[in-house]
This record gives C-alpha cells, sequence and structure tokens, in this order.
C-alpha cells in the first residue's frame, strides 16, 4: 500500500463522537435497542433494566437468579436475557410480565447472539477451573 492509499484508508476509518451519557444503579454486560430505537434492554449485574434514552427514565424489569450476561430485543414484545444461572428468560416489555425460561447450562451463560432474521439463539458456556485450560 503507497502512502496516497494509506492516507485514503485512513480518511474511510469511522469515528465515534460521545453525544450522551446515562448512569444506571448497576454495573451493563450488554445491551439492545428495540427497532425504532426508543427503549434500551441492558443486562446488568442486578437483572434487565429497561431505558429511556431520551428522558433517561429506567427501571429494573426482572432478575436471573444471578447476574444477566446477555440480552437481545426480538421484537416489539419480547425481549430474552442469558445469565450466570445458565437460564435464558423470555420477558414482554409492554406487560411486564415473564413469558418463559429455559435452562440451557449447567453453568453460566457467557455470552448470546441471535440471528438476523430472529429465528437462532445461541449461547455460550464454559467453566474455568484454577489450573485448568
Amino acid at each position: 500500500m503507497n502512502d496516497a492509499e494509506a492516507k485514503q484508508d485512513e480518511n474511510k476509518a469511522v469515528k465515534l463522537k460521545r453525544t450522551d451519557q446515562t448512569k444506571v444503579p448497576m454495573g451493563v454486560l450488554d445491551g439492545s435497542f428495540s427497532k425504532d430505537w426508543q427503549q434500551c434492554a441492558l443486562a446488568c449485574l442486578d437483572g434487565v433494566y429497561l431505558l429511556n434514552p431520551q428522558d433517561k427514565q429506567q427501571q429494573r424489569l426482572y432478575q436471573h437468579d444471578s447476574w444477566v450476561s446477555s440480552v437481545h430485543w426480538v421484537a416489539e414484545d419480547l425481549i430474552v436475557s442469558a445469565g450466570y444461572d445458565g437460564t435464558i428468560q423470555w420477558f414482554n416489555p409492554q406487560s411486564k410480565q415473564p413469558v418463559d425460561q429455559l435452562k440451557l447450562h449447567q453453568f453460566w451463560s457467557w455470552d448470546m447472539a441471535l440471528s438476523p432474521d430472529r429465528t437462532v439463539l445461541a449461547s455460550v458456556t464454559g467453566q474455568y477451573l484454577a489450573g485448568g485450560y
């Protein structure tokens, strides 16, 4: 790559700028916006929070038996979360009611991913034991 190409490539770099900041009561491990970007579900150490980025209003929707490691907004009326309790939980943010829960792992879920078409969910687990790999 010559200098001109490097300079052109440098100009294409993504530049980020903080436009806002919001504090929540607990550490955030993951977040997911609703399709209309009006609400954000946050996976926190003490549960799943719903945050309105416009007015900063927030409320804890529900908890796992341990830390919540990841959260995804599946549909307008459905949030799914995975936790260190090895379960995934579905929750309706509109009715504020749980929908279902499933124990996936005997150990914690490190992370969870949702396919772009929102039909497949994958959860990753693993246990580190001192002295092990």
